[in-house]
């Protein structure tokens, strides 16, 4: 309606105007008086002025237009991205299902085989392989829980980078052993190559390098079902200190739809890809936050049925100097001293006469750790929560107080952190490690504001077990740091084979070949 009389006011004083200047200038009428010039003035300044209000409405409404386009579009796209969101969601409660129910159903199956004495009889299991299933899937729970984790803590912050001198093959080939016993019970090959002036060290943090290459390594071999997995370590030339690490597979490959998606936490290929070969979607995601926090990029090339490589750079330090690294071929590298479990340095009960209280309200729980306290020789008392914990330092004697104290967090009447905090007020107590369920981000933070010494979180290894309670008597005793970082994605009774994964070197530009692979 604003518009059409805008335009009756615009027609009116054109007409008005018009018919006043004919008028005049065709003599019907007498000259135009003052009076009627005035009037005709009047008329073309309103014109002008409604076609000015016209053109001012005309453009307020075409701004208003695109601003509701651009609302509608923006509303498409945000209802377009939650419904992706919820579809996403979607997908990751069923593959976490998936995820979680198939070992379950392993674990609770081959437990009511041993329990009912079914094991061994014609068609059945034997005992070891029933052990060896529920032990297998139960890690594979284990590290589902801690990819989630990982990626909480990084996602927040709280991820940490420990940078120190590292041998470089001898981290690789660390990781090719703990991959080759997958590799050969799906029948592929593993090699690993040298290209360039690979230096023998390098100055980075192997945790997060190792979950890298494992990540990447164990994702080859999963998604490869004839063929090779290759590692490739490659200096290029001039290169002070970039050093790359290659995972080059035959498997199924990728569309670029799929690789334009390929970072994102909790999401695969697709769904198809899930169900035939498992996993969470969170190891490509954890995998690339490691590479920005060791300042490396990652890229990847692939094709449908032309397999997948992986190209990983990250600053190692400065390498100019350092000696070239070089393989053994066919033989396992010794391990390093820090390497070893602590029983084989320390004896067959490295935890001998050590007296320890045990502050745990799991029966099953405190039989399964007093166990393994004993067998390495620890005198052990258990208590069922933290109050009792109290009294039972506070009621004993000098000569017989206990050397440390294993503390629960989660307990009635008193949990761990107030029995924690008043034992560490009395300021007479022995070192306190917390054993805790809870892993999220922040939680050993609190257990060491609580006034414990050192954190282990269930389900707990007993290596790492005793080695911390071994450093908390006498720091620097243990290598404790070295048993905790052992990746855990790999079956602790993963040997190296005898003959392990294929090793060569690749030729240097213009050098020499090194020994020929084994395959």
């Amino acid at each position: 309606m604003a518009v059409v009389g805008i335009a009756a006011s615009v027609a009116l004083g054109v007409a008005g105007a018009t018919v006043a200047w004919n008028g005049a200038a065709d003599g019907d009428v007498d000259p135009p008086s003052e009076q009627a010039l005035r009037q005709a003035r009047v008329a073309v300044t309103a014109t002008i002025g409604s076609v000015a209000t016209l053109a001012t409405f005309s453009t307020a409404l075409l701004l208003q237009t695109r601003r509701q386009r651009r609302a509608q579009a923006a509303l498409e796209r945000a209802r377009s991205e939650a419904d992706a969101a919820s579809r996403a969601k979607t997908d990751f409660l069923a593959n976490m299902s998936h995820e979680i129910r198939t070992p379950m159903t392993a674990i609770l199956g081959y437990v009511d085989l041993l329990a009912d004495g079914n094991v061994g009889a014609p068609g059945a299991p034997t005992r070891d392989e029933a052990v060896d299933t529920i032990r297998r899937n139960a890690r594979h729970l284990l590290s589902v829980l801690n990819d989630m984790l990982d990626l909480s803590k990084i996602e927040s912050g709280h991820m940490d980078v420990d940078r120190q001198p590292v041998r470089t093959v001898d981290l690789v080939q660390d990781v090719m052993r703990l991959m080759d016993d997958r590799a050969r019970r799906r029948g592929i090959a593993l090699k690993l190559a040298l290209e360039g002036d690979v230096p023998e060290g390098i100055v980075t943090d192997p945790t997060r390098l190792r979950q890298i290459l494992i990540n990447l390594v164990g994702n080859a071999v999963k998604f490869t079902e004839h063929g090779a997995v290759t590692v490739t370590v490659r200096r290029d030339p001039g290169e002070r200190r970039m050093l790359g690490f290659e995972v080059t597979d035959t498997g199924i490959g990728m569309t670029p739809e799929q690789l334009s998606r390929l970072y994102q936490p909790f999401v695969q290929a697709d769904t198809s890809t899930t169900r035939r070969f498992g996993g969470t979607g969170l190891g490509l995601a954890i995998t690339r936050r490691c590479v920005d926090m060791l300042g490396g990029t990652i890229s990847v090339r692939s094709a449908p049925g032309a397999g997948t490589t992986f190209d990983v750079r990250i600053d190692v330090g400065d390498m100019e100097g350092t000696p070239p690294a070089s393989l053994r071929s066919g033989t396992a590298p010794a391990p390093t001293p820090a390497a070893a479990p602590p029983a084989a340095r320390v004896g067959r009960q490295p935890l001998s006469g050590v007296r320890v209280l045990l502050a745990e309200d799991g029966i099953d729980s405190q039989r399964l750790i007093r166990f393994h306290l004993e067998r390495a020789g620890a005198r052990v008392t258990v208590v069922g929560n933290g109050a009792k914990a109290v009294e039972e330092v506070h009621a004993a004697s000098r000569l017989d107080r206990h050397d440390v104290i294993l503390m629960d967090m989660q307990m009635p009447v008193m949990d761990g952190y107030d029995a924690a905090r008043r034992l560490a007020a009395s300021g007479d107590c022995a070192p306190i490690i917390a054993l805790t369920a809870q892993g999220m981000t922040g939680d050993r933070e609190r257990c060491l504001d609580s006034g414990c010494r050192d954190y282990l979180c269930k389900p707990v290894d007993p290596r790492a077990l005793i080695a911390a309670i071994r450093h908390a008597i006498a720091p620097g005793a243990t290598e404790c740091t070295a048993i905790r970082q052992m990746p855990r994605e790999v079956p602790e009774d993963s040997r190296p084979a005898s003959t392990p994964a294929d090793i060569h070197r690749a030729p240097r530009p213009g050098g020499p070949a090194g020994p020929p692979s084994a395959s």
